[in-house]
């Protein structure tokens, strides 16, 4: 009796993980949450919270102040190159295993993923994830090429900007890029910081990307 009530209780516990998966994509092996985003309508204006990826944000700030990207000189931003720097107070740890996860991730292309971290450099705001560990929300998603950050605190994390998280996407394009002729240049990771969170890059054909 014991040992059926045990069995239950696992097959349960399995069954609400992988309702917690993208449902085209089972490999995926952690819990999907929603992301959200405190990000100003103006730049000295109240704020709203937006929940989903970048490009919802956008199209909300849009709808709150339909001048918002020439108030923030978006624009002139999203022309910058995408490629940034990598810093030395939250270093990223090295992985055999970056470009080449335990999981069957697709590849993505490199272009739109390029557009996010553009996105991300510049977004206003602090984003919030609720408590891992292995909690990920997709934070930018085009094309079916999308970026996922993941918690692995016990605890929401808060972050200042979103610049630490554009550096780890860079970072995967860095070393984990192919060419695939006419699809153009692809690439797909996961890497991991030292505080305790992970950004990773791959190809998602599920719902809204």
């Amino acid at each position: 009796m014991l040992l059926i009530i045990i069995l239950t209780a696992l097959i349960g516990l399995f069954s609400t993980q992988t309702l917690a998966r993208p449902p085209t994509d089972p490999s995926f092996p952690y819990k999907i949450v929603p992301l959200h985003w405190n990000v100003p309508t103006t730049p000295s204006g109240p704020k709203i919270t937006v929940t989903g990826t970048v490009q919802d944000v956008i199209a909300s700030l849009t709808a709150a102040n339909p001048n918002w990207k020439r108030d923030f000189k978006f624009d002139h931003i999203a022309e910058a190159p995408a490629h940034i720097k990598e810093r030395d107070d939250w270093p990223w740890i090295p992985s055999s295993k970056l470009c080449a996860p335990d999981w069957s991730w697709g590849w993505a292309k490199i272009g739109p993923i390029q557009k996010g971290i553009t996105y991300l450099q510049k977004q206003p705001g602090m984003p919030y994830l609720d408590a891992g560990p292995g909690a990920c929300a997709r934070i930018s998603c085009s094309e079916k090429a999308a970026i996922y950050w993941c918690n692995d605190l016990l605890y929401p994390r808060v972050m200042g900007d979103y610049a630490y998280l554009a550096e780890g996407v860079q970072r995967i394009i860095d070393k984990c890029k192919r060419n695939e002729g006419k699809k153009g240049w692809m690439t797909k990771g996961q890497v991991f910081n030292v505080n305790a969170f992970n950004v990773v890059v791959r190809y998602d054909d599920s719902l809204g990307c």
